[in-house]
């Protein structure tokens, strides 16, 4: 597939479509990073900044915007990996798997940093920051212990971090009663529970995370529902037969789009909650 500066020269209608479409997202993703970028540090009369008021220790604004960026650093891999310009044509090449590991990293990330900014109240917006907190303890705990770092060592450090979580909890005025049952959602219920922020999806956030994931972990299901199968001649037998495998660039182009989606709306609640509130 190859796009010229003025046009786009494809193989079929739908595969210049899906190449116009990837191109464009593209675009918008480096468009969403610069806004982004503008409002790393929230106006001193902010939601954010009401936040951090509260809880100091850990920013609210500080880790949606490392999500943000983790969802930007994935998306860009991906250009890299598939868009090649050769003089006043670019080309879009991909292998059928490696595109989709890149946009599952995105959606991941971009749907925990609009998870933790999503509610309207501040203590709630707290609260989501800590389980995210949790959660990265529950997970660094997992790595020592498969790394056999001493476990007494391990117990203390999650004993005392944990202990820590509480306090800045009732640090910033929450309710820590049921503290030992904070959890952050799995990225399955997350997504689920976001989708309300685009209703006429054409392809849900979880649609795209779960084919993305199905790619990703090389499961079979997802090569059949979105790839091209070609039979190679004279394989064929009682048994099966074999098939030259490639990517389908309308598939790809759809979960790219629905990410885009996902990454617009965090975007613009992040821009939102950093600007200078009215109230």
């Amino acid at each position: 597939m190859s796009k010229k500066r003025e046009s786009i020269e494809a193989d079929s209608p739908s595969e210049q479509t899906a190449a116009e479409a990837i191109l464009g997202a593209f675009q918008s993703f480096q468009n969403w990073e610069e806004t982004i970028e503008k409002y790393q540090t929230p106006a001193r009369t902010s939601r954010f900044a009401d936040d951090n008021a509260l809880n100091r220790h850990f920013p609210v604004n500080q880790l949606a915007y490392e999500q943000l960026m983790v969802a930007f650093g994935s998306l860009q891999s991906l250009e890299q990996m598939i868009v090649n310009e050769k003089g006043a044509t670019i080309q879009i090449v991909a292998h059928p798997y490696g595109p989709y590991a890149l946009v599952r990293n995105a959606i991941d990330a971009a749907a925990q940093a609009l998870w933790l900014i999503e509610p309207e109240n501040s203590k709630l917006r707290i609260r989501r920051r800590i389980e995210a907190q949790l959660k990265d303890i529950h997970l660094s705990k997992q790595f020592k212990t498969e790394i056999d770092e001493p476990s007494k060592k391990t117990e203390r450090w999650i004993k005392g971090y944990t202990e820590r979580m509480k306090e800045v909890a009732e640090e910033s005025g929450l309710d820590t009663s049921s503290f030992k049952d904070w959890k952050q959602p799995t990225m399955t219920m997350m997504l689920g529970k976001l989708q309300h922020w685009d209703q006429i999806a054409s392809l849900t956030w979880l649609a795209a995370w779960q084919l993305c994931s199905g790619h990703a972990h090389g499961k079979q299901w997802a090569t059949f529902t979105s790839h091209e199968l070609t039979e190679v001649p004279g394989t064929a037998d009682e048994v099966g037969a074999t098939f030259h495998v490639t990517l389908s660039y309308k598939s790809l182009a759809g979960v790219i789009l629905s990410t885009q989606k996902l990454i617009q709306a965090t975007c613009e609640r992040y821009s939102e909650l950093s600007m200078p509130s009215d109230g």
